[in-house]
């Protein structure tokens, strides 16, 4: 997508958000070294920018209603 090379590095991680554990989430990694996690039955979970020295959370699951 629009020069934007994506691939699955993973379809069996388990992350840890402030909303929970998620099992058998998916991680994709981006060509501009985003990373975006996506947990069953839930969506996106975690994205992290690891462009820096330090990977940073761009944006995690805070809650489940």
């Amino acid at each position: 997508m629009n020069g934007t090379h994506y691939r699955v590095l993973s379809v069996n991680k388990t992350v840890k958000t402030p909303a929970g554990t998620f099992r058998h989430v998916i991680e994709i990694k981006d060509s501009e070294k985003l990373y975006y996690y996506f947990a069953p039955n839930v969506g996106l979970i975690l994205k992290v920018d690891d462009n820096g020295k330090n990977p940073k959370r761009v944006f995690e699951l805070k809650k489940i209603n």
